[in-house]
């Protein structure tokens, strides 16, 4: 194993260090540098945290890497990841397809590139690590991100939009079945799955449209403020939103949504409005009183129904036995 895994921050985009500690060194040292900062104009700093021990580095991908790291730099030079490197680089595209894999290799370690290169990695670096070069790569990746973002961002609220939640929603669902069969099972890592949609917007704001879409703008920047950076939320309809949470129970996941629709009460309105658009919330995780995780979309859009059919301002959930239950029957 690698002595430490890092996470380094630039351009706002997180990215995944693994190898020798002196790698880690090395890139502080370039990023910090006056001419990669004036080329980025940005301040970057670097996080660490220890890598346990005893077992393969691509054992341990699932647990370290998650779609918010934009790359990941493996140490091709760290003798510890000999045997180890083109199947960490096959599990890291396996969990995060779009993370690009940046390779560090030496002088004994370039004969290993092309094997490296059809493992999925993108770039590469040479030691000793100049900070032209690291600049280079780094400008190219968020180049790519950002020309990606304008493609899978809503333009009205800056959340993500209805063609990237649905493929995130699928290869979550996909993943499911894959790693447990499509069976419930105690030990499948939860995965929450939150519907919301205002209610009462059109009513409230009529024809005064550029308003009513600043209360969406302010909407989603109320979500957004409420979910970590590496759940997936979206704007998936006119003022219909969707959170995919990877790893939240049902208990916390609950407790967001009521959190959310709390929060929209509070969005200030603009003068002679005088009906309040409030928030209708449908949540239900996985693993659950239903088997398939290919339910999970439509069991939150049932949550989601049953809570406008209740009138509205309300998160409904369900209980043990998949009856559908306002937030306040179930513990809250």
């Amino acid at each position: 194993m690698p002595e430490a895994t890092h996470t380094l921050t630039l351009f706002e985009y997180p990215v995944l260090v693994v190898g020798a500690a002196k790698l880690a060194k090395d890139l502080r040292a370039a990023f910090e540098s006056p001419l990669t900062k004036a080329q980025l104009r940005r301040a970057v700093y670097l996080d660490h945290a220890p890598a346990e021990s005893g077992e393969p580095l691509a054992n341990k991908i699932a647990d370290c890497i998650d779609p918010r790291y934009q790359a990941v730099f493996l140490d091709a030079t760290d003798p510890v990841l000999v045997d180890d490197r083109v199947l960490t680089i096959t599990e890291i595209k396996k969990y995060c397809p779009a993370t690009e894999v940046v390779v560090v290799i030496g002088k004994k370690t370039e004969g290993r590139l092309v094997e490296l290169l059809q493992a999925g990695a993108w770039y590469f670096l040479q030691t000793p690590i100049t900070e032209a070069a690291l600049t280079t790569i780094m400008v190219r990746v968020v180049a790519v991100r950002e020309a990606d973002a304008l493609v899978r961002t809503d333009g009205l609220t800056g959340l993500f939009n209805r063609a990237f939640f649905e493929d995130a929603l699928r290869d979550t669902v996909a993943r499911l079945r894959l790693d447990i069969g499509g069976q419930r099972t105690v030990t499948a890592p939860p995965v929450s799955l939150l519907l919301a949609d205002l209610d009462g917007l059109k009513e409230a704001y009529g024809d005064r449209h550029q308003e009513g879409e600043m209360f969406l703008r302010e909407m989603g920047g109320v979500v957004r403020k409420r979910y970590r950076p590496t759940d997936v939320v979206a704007r998936i309809g006119g003022d219909e939103f969707g959170a995919l949470l990877v790893g939240m129970n049902y208990t916390l996941a609950l407790m967001r949504a009521e959190l959310l629709r709390k929060e929209t009460l509070k969005i200030t309105l603009p003068e002679g409005i005088g009906t309040r658009p409030t928030l209708s919330v449908g949540v239900v995780t996985y693993p659950s009183y239903f088997d398939d995780p290919q339910q999970l979309y439509w069991q939150a859009r049932r949550a989601l129904e049953r809570a406008k059919a209740a009138g509205g301002n309300v998160v409904f959930g369900f209980d043990a036995t998949g009856t559908p239950r306002p937030f306040v029957e179930l513990g809250g």
